[in-house]
């Protein structure tokens, strides 16, 4: 848990233990999978990339055959089904209104057993595959129709950032997002798939459900260390971070809606509230920003029993204490 009032961070704490068996507390330092919350960190390259003249939010993403072209030349597998993704802007992307729909047709982008076995490779397939697969099935709706949260677009964004930038995707962000908001490396970097070979101040996951491995299929693991990959969910979900390095992006950046990653404005104070949550097998975390200058980050080992109970959970203790029981804040 991390506390920031007017730019300082006032408290940083962390609660429960690092290692499964109990034995080592964790420390106030733990760096930890931050899921979902990692998306205002790429809409704040893509952002970066739009004031540099890199890329427009206007450009066409995909380049499959139509005038004008598009960003990133995708081969779709097994074809092309649906014409819309011609239509599909950077904007659409990074404000999820590309047409993508996990209600209707599920995650895809955490499909990857089952795109290694439809395109007869090996598992886990490798960025460019998935993209091609995914391009092989529809859209549920026409890009700027409806706005569905989704992870396929921020992963293209990814794609988009490492193509244009010409650099890896953390050494972008590391540069031109973290640095300018005084966020450490050392406070925000990659996670890896494997517990083994986790960020030495990384806890473990709580994850009591298995799956079969996409590093080794035909083998059950526990979901949060092998269900997935995380080095394919680079720019949706694979960091890690401390809650210092949470707050210190929300003094600096928007964390959601249509200025999700863009520059805080100055002056911008008063009552209003943005939050962006994140989860998966192990992780929980909520990234919260207050316009009265009271940021916190919340982020948990364990996932809740339901989507967004421990955001919702602490989003409303935290607040209440806040509203109706601080009454001075330390110096």
């Amino acid at each position: 848990l991390g506390v920031m009032k007017d730019g300082k961070i006032i408290l940083e704490r962390s609660y429960g233990w690092k290692d499964a068996g109990r034995t080592e507390p964790l420390e106030p330092d733990a760096v930890m999978r931050i899921a979902s919350v990692t998306k205002p960190f790429t809409a704040a390259c893509i952002r970066r990339m739009t004031a540099a003249g890199l890329i427009s939010l206007d450009d066409r993403v995909f380049d499959l055959g139509q005038p004008g072209g598009g960003l990133l030349r995708v081969d779709p597998y097994p074809r092309l089904v649906d014409e819309r993704f011609r239509d599909v802007t950077v904007r659409h992307l990074l404000e999820h209104t590309a047409g993508w729909d996990p209600e209707v047709a599920g995650d895809l982008t955490f499909r990857e057993l089952g795109i290694a076995g439809a395109m007869g490779i090996a598992s886990p397939p490798d960025r460019r595959e998935m993209a091609r697969w995914i391009l092989g099935h529809p859209l549920q709706h026409s890009p700027g129709e409806r706005r569905i949260y989704s992870n396929e677009g921020y992963f293209f964004l990814g794609l988009i950032i490492e193509k244009y930038t010409g650099r890896d995707y953390l050494e972008y962000l590391s540069s031109e997002v973290l640095e300018p908001a005084g966020i450490p490396r050392s406070e925000i970097t990659f996670g890896r798939t494997l517990r083994s070979d986790q960020h030495e101040r990384e806890p473990w996951y709580e994850s009591r459900d298995l799956s079969e491995s996409v590093l080794q299929p035909g083998v059950e693991v526990e979901r949060a260390y092998g269900g997935w990959t995380l080095e394919n969910h680079f720019s949706v979900g694979a960091l890690i971070a401390s809650p210092s390095a949470l707050l210190r992006f929300m003094e600096a950046h928007y964390v959601i809606g249509l200025r999700i990653g863009l520059p805080r404005e100055e002056g911008d104070s008063g009552g209003w509230t943005l939050s962006h949550t994140g989860g998966f097998a192990g992780t929980s975390s909520l990234a919260r920003q207050r316009g009265d200058g009271i940021h916190y980050a919340v982020i948990f080992n364990k996932y809740a029993p339901a989507p967004g109970d421990y955001a919702v959970g602490v989003r409303t203790l935290l607040d209440r204490v806040i509203a109706d029981h601080v009454r001075a804040w330390p110096e």
